[in-house]
């Protein structure tokens, strides 16, 4: 083979390569910030339902808060 012709196959090689491991790190960070996003939604969420008044719920089926900040 010629030398040019090996050097042009190699550089298509690691463009491609390159490519690839960018493409694997964007995903691994998209999924991190939706995993984020997620247990993010998930202390609200059971911080709203730690919050809420029982005997209203009980004695009026009314879902209120206890009052505190």
């Amino acid at each position: 083979m010629k030398r040019g012709e090996m050097t042009a196959f190699i550089s298509l090689v690691f463009v491609l390569l390159v490519g690839l491991i960018g493409a694997v790190i964007e995903s691994a960070s998209v999924q991190t910030a939706k995993n984020y996003r997620r247990a993010d939604m998930d202390r609200a969420l059971q911080s709203v339902f730690a919050e809420y008044h029982r005997e209203l719920l009980a004695e009026y089926d009314i879902f209120g808060n206890s009052g505190r900040l």
